[in-house]
């Protein structure tokens, strides 16, 4: 089990002033020094996670992560989730892929629990746990979203 903490959450009172403005982030991360880790505790990479979130319409447009273990490369994504009464963290269920190889590709779901970080949106801290039953294979890990500038 992967765990990841802030002190610095968003206030109501800043999240409806970004509602107000109607304003619209998006966020990236890369694996960095955020562990991924199977079933059996060994290590996998976290390639990506993307996320924006529509603070005018208090919805989690879309949130997709990327990364791959020892039985292959995990797809997990979630679209157009409800922030409920401005609330700094979120938890939501996610579907998605394994491409465990050569005619093998499973389907996956988990579920991924973030928290807005910082009076500016400036950050998403979150951990994800992904199953994909038929392989008998789990992945879990923690990002640490920034503002993606380039989008």
């Amino acid at each position: 089990i992967h765990f990841a903490y802030s002190e610095d959450l968003i206030s109501v009172s800043d999240m409806q002033a970004l509602e107000m403005q109607n304003a619209y982030i998006d966020y990236y991360g890369s694996g960095g020094s955020h562990t991924v880790t199977d079933q059996d505790g060994d290590m996998g990479l976290l390639e990506a996670v993307y996320m924006g979130i529509d603070f005018g319409s208090q919805t989690i447009g879309y949130f997709d992560v990327y990364l791959s273990t020892k039985d292959g490369d995990w797809y997990a994504y979630a679209e157009d989730v409800a922030i409920e009464n401005y609330s700094a963290t979120q938890n939501f269920e996610v579907n998605g892929s394994l491409d465990c190889g050569v005619e093998c590709d499973t389907s996956v779901n988990g579920n991924v629990n973030t928290a807005i970080l910082g009076a500016n949106a400036d950050a998403v801290l979150g951990a994800y746990n992904l199953s994909a039953p038929v392989m008998d294979a789990e992945a879990a890990g923690t990002f640490l979203l920034e503002i993606d500038y380039d989008e």
